[in-house]
């Protein structure tokens, strides 16, 4: 499967992901890390999801995933 296809699929996915989805792969993704460092963590997404407003939500998801793909490449 090309890079571009692969990218494609994963913008589907995640137009489909809610807030509460987000933030369950974010504590997956950061479970390695010591308990402190992962709470501090999780609390700046909830914060910057409630800073953006529920009519946002999709946006923000959308804005942080992007990011994401953007620091593994």
């Amino acid at each position: 499967m090309s890079l571009r296809l692969r990218l494609t699929k994963f913008s589907l996915e995640v137009k489909k992901m809610s807030r509460n989805e987000y933030m369950k792969e974010l504590e997956l993704a950061l479970r390695r890390l010591p308990k402190a460092e992962r709470e501090e963590a999780l609390s700046y997404y909830n914060e910057y999801f409630d800073d953006a407003g529920p009519e946002r939500e999709a946006e923000v998801i959308e804005e942080l995933m992007q990011r994401r793909v953007r620091l593994r490449s």
